[in-house]
């Protein structure tokens, strides 16, 4: 019986070899270990060298070998290394397919087990790719791409802009969607069969949107500079270098210059007290429609000395946690409200304490400007009021 079954293994493992079918033979000791496996198909684009992959082998006595028909061999097909499973191999012509043979070797098989895989090879198609001239867009957060259509192959957008939503991504021509401010690049990439963007072309898009201003009423005292935000949200700062500052109506007592990062300083004439007002404007270099004016009401008062945080960054290092009035200890029923850039309350406490740590029900409020309103609740009924920047 033992002979039998030797004969008729051997007959069924000549015909696997050759039909090219991988050969599974089982081991003494464990099945498993005979297995061979070389991997997947490879496809190359104008490439003379390939990356084989085979699945070495966990036994330390099963060991693998890449083989070659002698007419590639004769072809000047080489291995760097024909025991390694993932070695390279050299002197890829393209248009051609190539076959290699992973075979492991050990005593523990009864006969050798083997896998055979290909290497496809490809010319580049002679294309070219162009994404066209940059773009500029004025207050709207879209535009239209337009791309060669390739005579060969197939074309792609991306963007590495997280926010922009390319409609159709495979047209040459497409919508986008959600720009955001600034300068954002797109990619117009070609592809065929293995040659995958192969040739690509950019196009930079520069959306500029219209800011957001701040139009504010404001006390200082007398003889104090004092700054102003120019945006609402200081993470909308446009790029300083395609925007402009100007004055459409200078202060009449006091004198002001934009400082940069999105703020204004005002200071007063020496010794006035009294209402003055500051009327600016934000414009875009290279979107002259878009121009933007907003008013700054100062009240200049020569009055009581209880100027409050400007800036809170609550992040409880033990400076500027929390919004402090340095006066509390001679107003201790001074009372505290906050509110949003557009009037919304935040927070209100009567008798405050100098612990309010930049929170509205529960949550942590964003980094912005926001605007304050003490009322002293003395004799005279003295209220306060300004403006504060949460930095987070």
């Amino acid at each position: 019986m033992k002979n039998c079954y030797t004969i008729i293994m051997a007959f069924l493992l000549a015909n696997c070899v050759k039909a090219g079918i991988g050969v599974v033979v089982p081991a003494e000791q464990d099945p498993e270990i005979c297995v061979a496996e070389a991997g997947g198909d490879i496809d190359v684009c104008g490439e003379e060298v390939a990356r084989l992959k085979a699945k070495p082998s966990v036994h330390p006595e099963v060991f693998g070998q890449w083989s070659q028909p002698l007419s590639q061999e004769r072809q000047g097909i080489s291995f760097d290394d024909p025991s390694d499973p993932f070695t390279m191999v050299r002197g890829l012509k393209p248009g051609q397919v190539y076959e290699f043979t992973w075979t492991l070797v050990s005593e523990l098989c009864r006969m050798n087990a083997y896998d055979k895989m290909s290497v496809f090879t490809e010319d580049p198609p002679e294309v070219f790719a162009e994404a066209g001239a940059d773009i500029f867009t004025c207050g709207v957060n879209s535009v239209m791409l337009e791309a060669n259509a390739p005579s060969d192959g197939s074309g792609f957008w991306s963007t590495a802009s997280g926010n922009a939503v390319i409609d159709f991504p495979d047209s040459e021509s497409t919508p986008v969607y959600g720009l955001k401010q600034g300068a954002q690049v797109f990619y117009w990439s070609i592809s065929k069969g293995a040659c995958k963007d192969f040739v690509f072309d950019s196009v930079i898009v520069h959306f500029e949107k219209s800011p957001d201003l701040v139009d504010m009423t404001v006390d200082i005292p007398i003889n104090s500079t004092q700054e102003f935000p120019v945006f609402s949200d200081p993470d909308d700062l446009p790029d300083e270098v395609n925007w402009s500052f100007g004055l459409v109506e200078e202060p009449a007592f006091g004198q002001v210059a934009y400082i940069g990062e999105g703020f204004l300083e005002y200071t007063p004439f020496d010794n006035f007290s009294g209402f003055d007002e500051i009327v600016y404007q934000w414009c875009s270099l290279n979107c002259p429609a878009l121009c933007e004016e907003a008013t700054i009401a100062i009240q200049i008062a020569d009055g009581i000395a209880c100027e409050p945080t400007n800036i809170l960054t609550p992040n409880f290092d033990g400076a500027n946690d929390y919004f402090k009035i340095p006066c509390l200890d001679d107003y201790p029923d001074a009372e505290l409200a906050i509110f949003d850039n557009r009037g919304k309350p935040l927070y209100q406490q009567s008798a405050y304490k100098n612990d309010w740590a930049g929170r509205y029900q529960g949550e942590d409020l964003p980094g912005g400007t926001y605007f304050y309103l003490i009322r002293l609740n003395n004799t005279t009924n003295d209220v306060i009021q300004g403006f504060f920047m949460i930095h987070r």
